[in-house]
């Protein structure tokens, strides 16, 4: 049985492994003690394959030692990561048995905490007879960016990256040092009360007062690991200058009148225009309402500053059939260094922008929007790098972003009213924050799409509100991530230890630059590196990969939505949940977020085999979210049902969920979550868990799996018609320790070498199921038009 199981994954597995080579491990999910590991590797035999385990570092009755030991590592640490030993070392080693097996993943449980910390850095080896893999280290904490690039003594900032918290119940260290010079460790400043979550992904900190002005480093310790719990150092600029010149220009001092009937146009922009020839300063409106019949330009270094915004207020008041020069009523387009606070700005036809963004294709550098609202007119960015929008609202107007970096959204309010559009359009972003906002009365809440020059990429986005996305049919997502920014697809021609070539392409040079290649076939499945530069015909990664693919190999690339995290989060009263739609995720976190009246989460991995079209979906962390009444998980496929372009959808992890209500005939489920039955009728989705195509099998009897090596543990599951339903499209999935609870199917597969261990059933189930709880796929009618 074993020999005939092998051969089956194998023929749907393309890990191209060979034994010979020995083993190698790819990626590691990063997880919590006594928690579960997908390793993803190859070059083993999946019936002796063994897994190592070492754990660096003090354990819990050292912990006193611990700010002594730190700060002695941090002398020591010149800002490059410490190797991993090829071998294990003789001390706090483990050897563990796995728990299940696949040609390319090993399943295996990380030693519990005790006596090491929660939460600590290990280091993972194979172990083949006496071959060993690469070593990779788990849990290492990783930094992503820092919220101010630039810093004034005093102030608050942050350092946002991930696995930021080694042992909760022990401080965690930041340090900061002239490059070269000592590190001196900065007091942390708490973010959130009672929030060990997104806290992972955070520390705040505040720049001493009495720092001198220069370039810096900031780098963090998470308290576990020793050598390896230390983040890469970022670098932070620090300077005593004010953001923004000082000097204060009273509009209402040049003629400027906010009595709403006088046209203000000529006299605010004399004043603007004033304010920019003088190196920059505050242009003042007192409390008032301000009539501007047509579009004013900003200055560099110049703030448009009102009252308040319930007490001043620009607006349109040109006439509605006159032919304006422009649609947009502020421009800061081909100028850097602006911003507006506290004024409303209502805007009526033809003027549909409240603020404009642009500099031909070039970033724009330090603008902000605070303490703004916008009514009837929208605000439109094209290419902001350090933007920050803060406790603004949107009345009838949306935020839309072609691209950002290091921007900082927060504490806004948005809402245009439902069939009027999405709140919040963002087409790429790179190192930026969005946190405490609420989008409410939309036909959905955060549409992330890839149309930019940038994909997602290291983001954190926390604490957000979404209510009332309604739309009906086929919308209402509270998060809806759709298109991966895909580029290419194809065999390359040669493999480089740093990149590819792919002969007679013809790309365009650098087109390719910060999208990410990922090894979907062959040795070394399952690798993702990002792209430094193009030619027509080469590709240069920004670091070399990890395990060289050779072989059969097939790479995707693509820009993605690639390691960020999305914590913290609230969905009410929405038709739908988070929906990833063919985004090509790649190593996410999404960790306790909540739905609630509110459809779940969906995945849908693209792939179109006879047009060359593959946006993997690899190596998702789903942690603690919370879903009730109605919402589960949708995980499907997008395109058609083949596997010929590789694999798409591989070690994605969901753990400790709670899942609640998931029943037939719920009033919130549209007809995107029912699927036609041999009987021409429609049943909603009913499993807490539901791995399915959402249509028949009739147009592919022969269908292998598209979701492999999925492990779905921990979960808690209560009051759902059918508990996790695996059909033919899973594949060597392990479903370990999850709770059934008044569940009348616990557990449905049809898919092929899944495996079940350790789940604990807690209420009698159906002895003889109803016959509509044994529906077959493979009898189902054709599937309906797409």
């Amino acid at each position: 049985m074993r020999f005939i199981w092998r051969l089956v994954l194998g023929a749907w597995g393309f890990c191209g492994w060979a034994a010979a080579e020995g083993p190698y491990i790819v990626h590691v999910s990063d997880t919590a003690p006594d928690y579960t590991m997908a390793i993803c590797g190859g070059g083993f035999d999946p019936a002796a394959v063994q897994v190592v385990v070492h754990v660096p570092g003090t354990v819990v009755k050292q912990r006193d030692e611990l700010p002594k030991r730190v700060a002695d590592l941090a002398r020591q640490y010149d800002g490059k990561p410490t190797p991993a030993p090829a071998e294990p070392p003789k001390t706090q080693t483990h050897v563990i048995k796995p728990l299940h097996v696949t040609p390319r993943t090993v399943f295996a449980k990380l030693p519990p905490a005790h006596p090491y910390p929660p939460g600590y850095v290990a280091i993972v080896w194979l172990k083949d007879g006496g071959r060993l893999s690469n070593p990779f280290v788990v849990n290492q904490p990783r930094a992503w960016f820092l919220l101010k690039p630039t810093s004034r003594p005093g102030e608050l900032n942050r350092l946002g990256g991930a696995n930021l918290v080694g042992d909760r119940y022990v401080p965690r260290y930041v340090f900061l040092r002239l490059k070269g010079g000592p590190p001196v460790q900065l007091p942390q400043v708490a973010r959130h009360h009672e929030d060990g979550v997104s806290e992972n992904f955070c520390i705040q900190f505040r720049v001493p007062p009495d720092l001198a002005p220069g370039d810096y480093e900031v780098f963090a310790h998470s308290n576990s690991g020793n050598e390896y719990g230390f983040t890469q150092p970022l670098p932070l600029k620090v300077t005593t200058e004010p953001s923004f010149p000082e000097k204060l220009y009273v509009a209402t001092e040049h003629g400027v009148k906010g009595d709403s009937f006088t046209d203000n146009h000529d006299a605010l922009q004399q004043v603007i225009d004033r304010a920019g020839e003088d190196g920059g300063g505050i242009v003042f409106l007192p409390p008032g309402a301000y009539r501007v019949d047509d579009t004013l330009q900003m200055r560099a270094h110049v703030i448009l500053r009102g009252a308040g915004r319930d007490c001043t207020t620009l607006f349109f008041g040109g006439a509605p059939h006159q032919k304006k020069r422009f649609y947009w009523f502020i421009s800061a387009r081909e100028v850097h260094h602006t911003g507006i606070e506290d004024v409303t700005i209502r805007l009526s036809p033809p003027m549909t922008l409240a603020v404009s963004y642009y500099d031909r294709g070039q970033p724009s550098y330090d603008t902000h929007l605070l303490r703004c609202r916008f009514v009837d007119g929208s605000v439109a960015v094209n290419y902001n790098i350090r933007m920050e929008i803060g406790h603004c609202l949107f009345e009838g107007g949306r935020f839309h972003a072609h691209t950002l970096r290091q921007a900082w959204i927060h504490d806004n309010d948005l809402t245009v009213g439902r069939l009027q559009g999405n709140a919040f359009v963002l087409w790429g972003a790179e190192n930026c924050t969005l946190e405490h906002n609420r989008v409410h009365g939309s036909n959905r809440g955060f549409v992330w799409q890839i149309h930019g020059l940038l994909g997602h990429y290291h983001n954190l986005i926390d604490a957000n509100v979404v209510e009332s996305a309604r739309f009906g049919g086929n919308a209402g997502e509270t998060y809806l991530f759709e298109g991966a920014g895909f580029q290419w697809f194809g065999k390359p021609d040669e493999v480089r230890p740093d990149g590819f070539t792919a002969r007679g392409v013809g790309w365009k040079p650098d087109a390719l630059k910060n999208s990410f290649a990922v090894v979907t076939h062959g040795r070394g499945l399952g690798q993702y590196v990002r792209i430094a530069a193009n030619t027509d015909s080469q590709v240069t990664l920004v670091e070399p990969w990890r395990v060289r693919p050779t072989g059969d190999v097939r790479v995707s690339v693509l820009r993605g939505v690639v390691e960020n995290a999305i914590t913290n989060n609230r969905h009410v009263d929405c038709d739908n949940s988070m929906m990833f739609y063919g985004a090509g995720i790649l190593n996410n976190r999404i960790c306790r977020n909540r739905a609630e009246n509110t459809l779940g989460i969906s995945v849908w991995s693209m792939g179109e085999a006879e047009k060359g079209v593959l946006a993997p979906d690899y190596f998702n962390v789903f942690d603690g979210n919370v879903l009730e009444d109605g919402g589960s998980f949708w995980l499907t496929r997008l395109g058609d049902i083949k596997q010929g372009v590789g694999v798409r959808n591989l070690n994605n992890v969901f753990r400790d969920h709670f899942v609640a209500d998931v029943r037939r005939k719920r009033e919130n489920q549209y007809t995107n979550v029912w699927e036609q039955t041999k009987h021409g009728m429609y049943r909603p989705i009913q499993s807490a868990f539901w791995l399915d195509i959402g249509r028949s099998y009739e147009s592919d009897r022969t269908q292998t799996p598209i979701w492999l090596d999925t492990l779905i543990e921990r979960n808690y599951i209560t009051r759902c018609d059918w508990g996790i339903e695996l059909r033919k499209i899973a594949g060597g999935a392990l479903l370990h320790a999850n709770t059934f609870f008044d569940v009348k199917l616990p557990i449905i597969d049809q898919g092929a070498g899944n495996v079940a261990i350790g789940n604990r059933i807690e209420q009698p189930v159906f002895e003889n199921p109803p016959p509509w709880a044994e529906l077959d796929r493979a009898t189902e009618s054709k599937e309906r038009a797409k």
